[in-house]
């Protein structure tokens, strides 16, 4: 049984090539197995009918092309014996197609004699395959005897029954048309529900693809919205890679401004120590007088000796008064102008006058000065031998002009006026 069954399984495309490596009669025995064996073998068999039928008309066609046209010549030629048996066969075949092929066309019954077919492609083979054919009567007498029986069987037998089938389904179509009718009523609703379930799925499709079309468009903004994401992520890459690098750079301008700056406070200290000797230097020098001159010649000279002068003579262009530490107005000498010209002081007076004072000033301050034009300034009123009153002045204003910041408001003694002889 369990062969049966897994044979069964099979589906029929496979029991037909199985059941077709058997003869016409070993498959019209295999009918009454079972009733999907019964299907088979009956679909076998009607269909090795017809192309028995097709096998025969094109060997009998291809025969007669090879006879002659004289119907003298073809009965002495050697092939009038394959055409004796050929048209043998198509008389038998159209007396089985008369009685079998109305059933088999409307799928009543099919073609029941598997053994006259064996027989039939037996004798199409040897016809075919041999030259010399055997006798006719010898060769077609069991094709007669069989397809005989075959056809006596199913006219006494096989139509009877089929003919009282016939009717038994007569009478249960008789009994089954009263149901028709509300068969149909209820088939009309069905199809007509039928009919909305397809509108609405038409319906359903369009949507569908709409939202299937806007399932696009979506994946495709998406995609774009994912390259300007790894377009903006590498931007961002590149720029914190920027930042690190400019951070590198701050820390080395941070490093080389604290370097900067280490320099800048040891040169404000510097500066800050040349300032306190430069002070200090102007404070020497200010402190400092004229060293008296006594020259043979200024007897000639009709100056009046005076008994005192202020340390700073009174110069036309500026007002050098200094507040003093005084009481009473009697205490604070009197300025006294001085009004020197050219032509009253000889020239080697002046000369000598002026290398005393430039002497004194290059030994206080000379290297501490950080203006360079004041020397340019006492050089130029050396040059120049236009008299003693414009170079002491320009000397004056320029002292008075520098910032003096340490210096404390004194007082000052009266020099001693110098006696002229």
């Amino acid at each position: 049984m369990d062969s049966v069954d897994s044979l069964l399984s099979l589906p029929e495309v496979a029991l037909e090539k199985i059941l077709s490596y058997l003869t016409y009669d070993e498959i019209a025995k295999s009918r009454t197995v079972c009733r999907q064996f019964n299907q088979i073998g009956g679909n076998l068999l009607s269909r090795g009918f017809f192309q028995i039928e097709k096998r025969h008309s094109a060997i009998y066609k291809r025969m007669k092309s090879m006879l002659p046209r004289r119907e003298s010549e073809r009965r002495s030629h050697p092939l009038s014996r394959h055409c004796d048996i050929l048209s043998a066969i198509e008389t038998r075949l159209s007396m089985l197609s008369m009685t079998y092929l109305k059933y088999i066309e409307s799928s009543t019954c099919c073609f029941i004699p598997g053994k006259v077919l064996d027989e039939i492609d037996r004798i199409l083979t040897l016809v075919d395959k041999v030259k010399p054919a055997p006798r006719t009567h010898e060769l077609l007498q069991e094709l007669r005897d069989i397809s005989s029986m075959a056809m006596e069987h199913f006219d006494e037998i096989i139509l009877p029954r089929m003919k009282h089938k016939a009717s038994d389904r007569n009478t249960i179509s008789a009994t089954t048309s009263t149901l028709k009718s509300t068969k149909a009523l209820y088939a009309q609703v069905i199809f007509d529900e039928i009919q909305k379930v397809k509108k609405q799925t038409k319906s359903n499709k369009q949507q569908v693809s709409s939202l299937v079309e806007v399932l696009r468009n979506l994946s495709a903004q998406i995609k774009r919205q994912a390259k300007m994401l790894r377009e903006k992520s590498s931007t961002i890459k590149e720029q914190e890679r920027k930042l690190q690098e400019q951070a590198i750079k701050i820390q080395e301008q941070e490093s080389s401004i604290a370097d900067l700056k280490k320099h800048v406070e040891e040169w404000d200290q510097k500066f800050s120590d040349l300032t306190a000797e430069v002070i200090r230097a102007r404070e020497d020098f200010s402190m400092k007088t004229l060293p008296p001159v006594s020259h043979p010649d200024l007897s000639k000279c009709n100056i009046k000796p005076r008994t005192g002068l202020s340390k700073f003579f009174e110069i036309p262009q500026f007002d050098l008064e200094r507040k003093r530490k005084a009481t009473s107005i009697s205490d604070i000498p009197q300025k006294v102008p001085r009004m020197f010209t050219t032509g009253s002081i000889s020239d080697d007076i002046c000369n000598k006058i002026n290398e005393n004072i430039t002497n004194n000033i290059s030994k206080s301050i000379t290297g501490k000065l950080p203006v360079i034009n004041e020397k340019e300034k006492y050089a130029g009123c050396l040059n120049h031998k236009t008299g003693f009153v414009p170079f002491l002045s320009s000397s004056i204003e320029m002292l008075l002009k520098a910032p003096i910041n340490s210096i404390k408001s004194r007082k000052r003694k009266i020099c001693e006026g110098i006696e002229m002889k």
